[in-house]
């Protein structure tokens, strides 16, 4: 009985140990094959780091629509982190309700401005993503004046990228509250809400 049972351990040790020692090659031959991708990709040119694209987003709703474009050019330090630099133009149309009037009133815009952003691949295909844009636009208050003025974006968030395409979903952390009690207030947002849905291509 004793020795039947002696065998048997013998099999299940050397059961677990062939297997453990599976696994430490697989793993070995894993990270091998990361350094080699990571050599690759450190000895390519420059110039195949850069990344082109662009990216889209609409809203439209009860008294405004918002369309913005967004061309860019990136810089992949690493398959994983790539910073960026990109243009921006939106086109605007709010509707409001005039305060000395009563009726309502129409104002749109062309607006411009630049972005700065970095996109970090987390897992697979998702991504954390974060972009500072300063943004120009016309402004308007519930008196029916205007001027023009800076608006500050800084939006973090995340979502899907893949070789030639993305869909991000974003949050404007300094979008303000428009405070309406006094009509003489310029609206100090050029878009009505925080969130931003945008999908663009990678070239």
């Amino acid at each position: 009985m004793k020795i039947k049972i002696f065998i048997v351990s013998l099999i299940v040790f050397f059961s677990i140990d062939a297997n453990a020692q599976r696994k430490i090659k697989k793993m070995d031959s894993e990270k091998q094959e990361q350094e080699d991708k990571i050599k690759d990709y450190e000895t390519k040119p420059w110039v195949e780091k850069i990344k082109y694209g662009g990216g889209v987003s609409a809203l439209f709703g009860s008294g405004y629509s918002f369309f913005y474009l967004q061309p860019w050019v990136g810089y992949t330090v690493s398959e994983r982190f790539m910073p960026g630099i990109g243009a921006t133009y939106i086109y605007q149309s709010q509707t409001y309700q005039s305060f000395t009037t009563g009726q309502n009133q129409t104002i749109s815009d062309n607006v411009f401005g630049l972005n700065l952003f970095a996109k970090e691949l987390i897992a697979g295909d998702f991504v954390a993503y974060v972009e500072y844009a300063p943004i120009y636009f016309k402004s308007y208050n519930r008196v029916g004046d205007t001027k023009n003025m800076w608006n500050h974006q800084f939006c973090i968030g995340g979502g899907l990228s893949q070789n030639h395409s993305y869909l991000l979903v974003l949050y404007d952390l300094m979008w303000q509250n428009w405070n309406q009690t006094d009509p003489k207030t310029y609206n100090p947002n050029f878009k009505p809400s925080p969130l931003d849905f945008r999908v663009g291509f990678i070239f």
